[in-house]
């Protein structure tokens, strides 16, 4: 009788020790299920956060613009004159501007992410052809003059467009987890 007890004690810890064992397993696999869900999610939000910046790479590309314009000087020799310049946009976000469009260094540069606005100038402030419009930033603003109006209305919905998408891929590269119009 003494020897059925100490069978079934032993078979009993042995029981316990074995079940013990398959619930530290499941514990285990447990937290290595949490941290595959952690991880995918992770994952996933790396992925989407991927898409916008591919999304906002893509609409800058379609955004360029490049093309004539007069700028109205501020200082040097000629003063305030018309100058007759070539822009074209960039994908690092700015628009540059060239004495000749063939010309590889170019005389300056507006950052895209700066711009405040631009305006179309009041019929009062125009000129002739109604072609005129400022671009705004904070430290300046740029007058610009198109070949006509409806150049000049191509020109601002264009800047419009790359300020927007500019601003977007400025607010990705910050950090934000996830780039939208709520971080404009």
């Amino acid at each position: 009788m003494e020897q059925m007890e100490l069978e079934k004690c032993m078979e009993t810890e042995a029981f316990i020790k074995e079940r013990d064992e398959l619930q530290a397993e499941v514990t285990k696999l447990q937290r290595m299920i949490e941290d595959l869900k952690i991880q995918l999610d992770n994952a996933e939000s790396e992925l989407e956060e991927a898409k916008e910046r591919q999304n906002i790479s893509s609409s800058i590309e379609l955004c360029k613009v490049r093309g004539w314009l007069w700028k109205r000087g501020v200082k040097g020799p000629t003063g305030r004159n018309w100058r007759y310049r070539w822009f074209i946009s960039e994908n690092d976000g700015r628009l540059y501007y060239y004495y000749k469009h063939n010309q590889l260094i170019p005389r300056g540069s507006i950052a895209l992410e700066k711009i405040t606005a631009v305006q179309d100038l009041p019929a009062s402030e125009q000129n002739v052809e109604n072609s005129c419009f400022n671009v705004v930033i904070p430290s300046r603003t740029y007058e610009m003059k198109a070949k006509d109006e409806e150049e000049k209305l191509r020109w601002i919905d264009a800047l419009n467009h790359l300020i927007y998408w500019s601003k977007r891929k400025a607010s990705c590269n910050e950090g934000h987890v996830l780039c939208t119009d709520e971080n404009l």
